[in-house]
């Protein structure tokens, strides 16, 4: 009798240990996958708690065996449609934003735009999502219209990779240059040919460069 007893007991321990682990992961992931937490490994601090919290995660998912495993896949994969649809949401009303500055005659032409803006140049298909849609409302809010945009959103991309610029500020300076040079946003390419040889010949930096550049353009 005594030992059924004592067995109910380590059955009961071992599932309010399975409980308690089960929901350490959901809420380590949960608060990982928000953002409250964040894995770090640039400073030794840093990574050694980022390094921990992954240990513990690992080592509990572990204790629990397929079940811990489970619920790591189930967690994430919630995650990630969450993400997902979140992201959509907002690109969405980011590209809405520039149809109702008119950069668009639709609100279907804005959101198929950047599906078929990123067929055009590879810089524009290493851009996030988000960075992209933001670009495009950049220039929308601008005065600039579709086929403007089209023609200045590469350029503007491939000097913001090479040059580590801030692109929405860059496409605002990037945007008055061409005004303040009386060209064209079709022109938008040599533009910024002259821009990265200014940069490579300069001893400045390119964002110096730049401001000097519409400076000088704008008399100031």
């Amino acid at each position: 009798m005594a030992s059924k007893f004592v067995l109910r007991v380590e059955q009961g321990s071992r599932a309010v240990e399975a409980v308690l682990s089960a929901v350490s992961i959901v809420l380590y992931l949960i608060v990982l996958y928000t953002g409250l937490i964040r894995l770090e490994f640039g400073r030794y601090f840093q990574a050694f708690v980022s390094l921990a919290g992954l240990a513990v995660l690992g080592a509990t998912i572990y204790f629990l065996g397929w079940p811990g495993v489970f619920i790591l896949v189930g967690v994430s994969t919630v995650a990630f449609v969450v993400k997902a649809g979140m992201l959509k949401v907002q690109q969405e009303a980011i590209l809405v934003s520039a149809q109702v500055h008119g950069a668009f005659r639709s609100r279907e032409e804005a959101l198929a735009f950047p599906k078929a803006l990123r067929r055009s140049h590879r810089a524009l298909r290493s851009m996030e999502p988000i960075e992209l849609s933001k670009l495009i409302e950049r220039l929308a809010k601008r005065g600039r219209r579709a086929e403007e945009i089209r023609a200045m959103a590469a350029p503007i991309a491939m000097l913001h990779v090479a040059f580590k610029s801030e692109l929405t500020g860059l496409a605002d300076r990037f945007d008055r240059l061409l005004r303040l040079w009386g060209m064209e946003a079709a022109e938008a390419r040599r533009a910024a040919d002259v821009l990265t040889k200014g940069a490579i010949s300069s001893a400045a930096t390119f964002d110096e460069m730049l401001d000097a550049m519409i400076s000088v353009a704008a008399g100031e």
